[in-house]
C-alpha cells in the first residue's frame, strides 16, 4: 500500500507547484501542433510557442478549416 505525504503547510498555487517541479529538475515537453511546438498547461508561461521548422521557416497551409467539406 502507498500512502501520500503532504509537504505543504498550505494549498500551493499552480506557480508554487511548477516551481517545485522545476527545482527537482523537471522540464516541460512540447507538444507538436500545426502551429508549431507548444508547451501546454501552466508550464506554457515558461516559453513562447516555437514555429514549426524553426525561425524563418515558411508558413504552412493548415488545409481546410471545415474538415474538407465541400461548399456550394
Amino acid at each position: 500500500m502507498v500512502a501520500a505525504v503532504a509537504v505543504w503547510d498550505h494549498r500551493p498555487s499552480a506557480g508554487e507547484l511548477l516551481g517545485a517541479r522545476l527545482g527537482r529538475g523537471w522540464a516541460p515537453t512540447a507538444t507538436e501542433l500545426i502551429e508549431g511546438d507548444v508547451v501546454l498547461g501552466h508550464a506554457a508561461c515558461l516559453r513562447p510557442p516555437t514555429p514549426r521548422g524553426g525561425p524563418g521557416a515558411p508558413e504552412r497551409d493548415p488545409g481546410p478549416v471545415d474538415g474538407g467539406a465541400a461548399t456550394a
